[in-house]
């Protein structure tokens, strides 16, 4: 190798570690924001308690709930749009072991994530929307669980029209938004894989939700808000929120108490986020 393609690889290196950097900083304020939603899930369960991530990402979160004490698996395949999540899910698990925190990971989807009345809980923070089966990820969730056990997620609602990835509105369907904002997100994105990600998004709502619980006489659904309370808040007050999206914050910030009264009267079906835990019943 001559001195020049040493310097270029040198350069290639710490572009890589400025991106990884950047990305830790994201994905560390998620997790914390997943936290924040799941938290009293996880305290009202027993020690040891066998609980399921489904799409740990990063890992942040899984390591956060192992810590606890929960016996925890997660799962995450190499999917689009998250090649930088490989660097750091591997560098949070040697973090983790190093400091006594172990949890099992599983390079698989949920699509093919098979296991039967396994898990006491399981959970997700903004994953559903990226699944490419909806139902049958759903299907496999609810069969890991045991009786009575919870799966409580929260993703994007995009019977609400925006897309909170990119920043932009939607029209009716992803069809439509396709052929009219797809170019226009993707370009405007700081995001090197920002087509992959955008690929990758489901459309899902709250009316797939019920269509696919009614089939089922096993479940129980019951909608939340407090993911759309907890936003409103955030974008009013996380530094590094803000900093991702500045117009949307400025916005929250100057009419947070309407946002909040508007949010207790918001119908929990075309809420920006959907908030659900669905148990099984028998």
């Amino acid at each position: 190798m001559t001195f020049i393609e040493e310097i270029v690889l040198a350069d290639i290196v710490a572009k890589q570690e400025r991106e990884i950097l950047r990305s830790w900083e994201t994905y560390t304020n998620e997790a914390r924001w997943g936290w924040k939603l799941i938290h009293e899930d996880v305290q009202n369960l027993a020690s040891g308690s066998k609980v399921l991530e489904v799409g740990s990402g990063s890992n942040i979160l899984a390591a956060q709930v192992a810590s606890t004490g929960m016996d925890v698996t997660a799962i995450e395949p190499s999917g689009q749009g998250f090649s930088i999540m490989n660097i750091l899910g591997e560098r949070v698990c040697q973090y983790a072991i190093h400091h006594g925190v172990v949890f099992e990971t599983r390079n698989i989807s949920g699509e093919d994530f098979i296991e039967f009345e396994k898990f006491d809980y399981a959970y997700s923070i903004n994953v559903m929307e990226h699944v490419s089966e909806i139902e049958k990820v759903l299907d496999n969730v609810l069969a890991a669980l045991k009786v009575n056990a919870t799966y409580h997620f929260i993703c994007p609602n995009y019977g609400f029209p925006f897309e909170p990835h990119f920043n932009v509105p939607t029209f009716l369907n992803k069809h439509l938004t396709d052929s009219l904002l797809r170019n226009y997100a993707i370009n405007r994105s700081e995001l090197s894989d920002a087509a992959e990600l955008w690929n990758s998004l489901n459309w899902i709502t709250v009316r797939k939700l019920r269509k696919w619980a009614k089939g089922r006489p096993n479940v129980s659904m019951e909608l939340s808000k407090n993911a759309l309370n907890a936003y409103i808040l955030r974008a009013a007050s996380d530094g590094v929120f803000q900093d991702r999206h500045p117009r949307l914050t400025q916005f929250a910030k100057l009419v947070e108490p309407v946002l909040l009264t508007i949010a207790k009267v918001f119908p929990a079906r075309i809420s920006p986020f959907i908030d659900v835990k669905i148990t099984k019943t028998n």
